[in-house]
C-alpha cells in the first residue's frame, strides 16, 4: 500500500512512546511498509539506531523531529544533506533554548515541514489568524503540508483541516501519530505518563489510536488523496543517506611548520630518547613501521592532536589515565606520553589497534579526571575552533528492574 507511516515516536521521545526504534523496524516490515519515519520529539538521538536498524529491515528511513513553535507542534523531515544539517541546526538552537521564528525560517531549507492536527492551537484563533501564523512559519521550507490526524474523536478537526487545507493551497497528508504497536497497548502511555507526573491509574487497560495501522484501518479514514502524499513525502526524502563520511581531519599546526609525518616523526624520536630506549633496534624498528602504517592511513594530524590535548592535560593539573584498549599497543602512542604502558615490554600488538585494512578511524581511548576537565575541553575550542569539538551524548535507559518498580507504583 502506498500509506507511510510518518509520525512516529520511539523511545527517545522520553515517556512519550511504547516503541524502541528496533520495534518500529520491525514493525515497518510487518505491515508492509516500503518506508517508515521517525519524529522523536525535539530530539535526534534515535535517529542513528533507527536508520541502521531500518536498513537492516530493508526499509528506507525518512529521518524527521517534532519541533515546538508558537503555532504549536511543526514535523520537519530530511529532504538532503542540507536539510540534514539545517535540522542539526535546529536541534541545536533547541538545546540552546532559543528556537524561534528567525531560527526556523534561517534553517528550512532541505526540510520538509507538516503541521500536525492534533496538536494545533486553531480553537484559540481565528482561521485566518492562524493561516497568517502558519504561513509566517512555514514559507520558506520546500513543501508544508496539513497533517490529518486518525480517529473518531478527532474527525470534527480532521474535516476542518481538509477543507482548510483547500481553501489555502495545502495538500492534506494521512499523518496518524504512532507510539505504540497494538490499540490496547494504549495503557503503556497512561503508565510512562502517571510515572512522569508520580500519579497512579486506576485501570490496567486502556486503547487508543496511535498504534501501527494495517491497510484496512487507514483506507477507512483517509482519502486516496491523503494516503498518496505520506508517500510522496517519503519519496520527496529518499535520497538522504546518514551513513557516509562528513567533513575532514582536522590538520595540526606545528610550532617548525614541517609537514605533520615529519613532525610526527621528529617527536616521536625526542620521546623514545626521553623514555630511554633510543639505542635499540628493535623500538627503531617498530616506530618506523608504526609510522609507516600511521601515514599511509592518513592519521599523522591525528596521533598529533590526541598527544597534544594529552599532554596540554598533563602539564595543567588533570589527571589522565594510564591508556586502555587497543591503542595501549602503539609504541608510537607510548612515545607521545599519549600512554604509560611500554607496548615492546608487554607484547601489545600495534595490529590490533590500527593496520592496513582497517575501514574505521582508530580509536584511541583517554581517560581524564572529573576534576578539572573543562580545562583541556576549554583548550581544544580555544586551539581548534568550537565549531570543530563535540560532546558526545550518552542516553540513559530505564533498566528492568526500575521499570517493573515502576509500573507496579503506579
Amino acid at each position: 500500500m502506498s500509506f507511510i507511516p510518518l509520525h512516529v515516536y520511539s523511545g527517545f521521545s522520553y515517556l512519550q512512546s511504547g516503541l524502541t526504534t528496533k520495534k518500529i523496524a520491525s514493525l515497518s516490515k510487518k505491515r508492509g511498509y516500503f518506508y517508515c519515519g521517525l519524529t522523536d520529539n525535539e530530539s535526534l538521538s534515535g535517529v542513528a539506531p533507527f536508520y541502521h536498524q531500518a536498513t537492516n529491515e530493508g526499509i528506507k528511513p525518512v529521518i524527521g523531529m517534532d519541533v515546538q513553535s508558537e503555532i504549536g507542534t511543526l514535523t520537519l523531515f530530511v529532504k538532503n544533506e542540507e536539510g540534514y544539517r539545517n535540522l542539526l541546526n535546529v536541534n541545536l538552537s533547541i538545546v540552546n533554548g532559543v528556537l524561534d521564528l528567525e531560527t526556523i525560517s534561517k534553517y528550512s531549507k532541505g526540510l520538509i515541514a507538516v503541521y500536525p492536527l492534533e496538536y494545533s492551537t486553531i480553537r484559540d484563533k481565528s482561521e485566518r489568524e492562524f493561516a497568517s501564523l502558519l504561513y509566517k512559519y512555514t514559507k520558506s521550507f520546500d513543501k508544508t503540508l496539513i497533517g490529518i490526524p486518525y480517529g473518531d474523536e478527532t474527525k470534527e478537526i480532521a474535516d476542518w483541516g481538509r477543507k482548510f487545507a483547500e481553501a489555502y493551497s495545502y495538500l492534506p497528508i494521512a499523518f496518524p501519530h504512532i507510539r505504540y504497536e497494538k490499540k490496547d497497548d494504549a495503557i503503556v502511555l497512561e503508565i510512562v505518563k502517571a510515572i512522569s507526573e508520580k500519579s497512579y491509574l486506576e485501570s490496567t487497560s486502556s486503547v487508543g489510536n496511535s498504534y501501527f495501522f494495517e491497510e484496512d484501518d487507514v483506507k477507512a479514514f483517509y482519502t486516496d488523496e491523503e494516503i498518496e502524499n505520506s508517500y510522496k513525502v517519503a519519496i520527496s526524502c529518499k535520497k538522504f543517506e546518514l551513513i557516509q563520511k562528513r567533513g575532514t581531519l582536522l590538520h595540526f599546526e606545528n610550532e617548525l611548520d614541517l609537514p605533520s609525518d615529519e613532525y610526527l616523526r621528529k617527536i616521536t624520536f625526542e620521546g623514545l630518547k626521553k623514555r630511554g630506549h633510543e639505542n635499540e633496534n628493535n623500538y627503531i624498528d617498530r616506530i618506523n613501521y608504526e609510522l609507516e602504517i600511521i601515514h599511509r592511513m592518513g592519521y599523522d594530524d591525528y596521533f598529533l592532536i590526541v598527544g597534544d590535548y594529552v599532554n596540554f592535560a598533563k602539564k595543567n593539573g588533570v589527571y589522565v589515565g594510564p591508556g586502555r584498549g587497543s591503542g595501549a599497543g602503539s609504541l608510537v602512542s607510548y612515545c607521545l606520553g599519549i600512554v604509560e604502558a611500554d607496548p615492546m615490554k608487554f607484547d601489545l600488538l600495534f595490529e590490533r589497534f590500527l593496520n592496513p585494512e582497517r575501514q574505521s578511524m582508530p580509536d584511541i581511548d583517554v581517560d581524564f579526571s572529573d576534576i578539572n576537565r573543562g580545562k583541556v575541553v576549554k583548550y581544544l575550542k580555544a586551539r581548534y575552533g568550537s565549531e570543530r569539538v563535540g560532546h558526545v551524548l550518552t542516553t540513559q535507559t530505564i533498566g528492568a528492574k526500575e521499570a517493573l518498580r515502576d509500573i507496579a507504583r503506579v
